[in-house]
């Protein structure tokens, strides 16, 4: 089975093949401008961002995967790469616990 991520200018789109199956799925959403009043303002379209909807599924799965596997794997450049995604303040909190729990 293969599974990727086609990325554009204007979507992003989960690609599964296997055997004589293929599925395209566009996970990404439309990003707008957000007006004073705090409506999205659809004339002004900022770009596409990959949907929280469709990210919490792969995590989900990928969450399970880890927990069933037995044997180790390195996992440091994924989780380097949700640090940097987290907002700021989550960032510090979780870093100041990790290294109350695993330094100390």
């Amino acid at each position: 089975m293969q599974i990727e991520l086609k990325n554009s200018h204007f979507s992003h789109d989960l690609v599964i093949i296997d055997d004589n199956v293929k599925i395209v799925e566009t996970v990404s959403e439309s990003i707008y401008e957000i007006g004073e009043d705090g409506k999205k303002n659809f004339r002004k379209r900022l770009g596409e961002d990959i949907a929280s909807k469709y990210l919490h599924d792969i995590f989900q799965v990928a969450e399970d995967m880890i927990y069933y596997r037995k044997k180790e794997y390195d996992s440091s450049s994924l989780i380097e790469q949700l640090i940097q995604k987290m907002p700021e303040e989550k960032r510090q909190v979780l870093i100041r616990r990790l290294s109350l729990e695993w330094l100390d």
